[in-house]
């Protein structure tokens, strides 16, 4: 059994966007950091066979809207400042 579509980019944007409209701030800085750490490459890009140029564009706008609707950054801190 392949992985290879397990990094695939609008499953944790609209879930991240969904578990933010409902309140649920907490799993989606989760589930987020899970696949910045797990899905991210070292040189920024995406570890997935065919993101499109869009889809990156769409996670640092999540990103944004977690920040926003969750109130803090500190999530992204302990991300990406390790």
């Amino acid at each position: 059994m392949q992985n290879r579509d397990d990094g695939f980019p609008p499953i944790i944007i609209s879930a991240v966007d969904a578990l933010t409209l409902w309140g649920l701030n907490e799993r989606a800085k989760r589930i987020f950091k899970y696949y910045v750490l797990n899905f991210i490459n070292d040189d920024g890009t995406i570890n997935y066979y065919g993101p499109s140029i869009s889809e990156y564009g769409q996670l640092l706008n999540i990103s944004f809207l977690l920040i926003e609707r969750s109130g803090t950054d500190q999530w992204w801190k302990d991300t990406f400042l390790n």
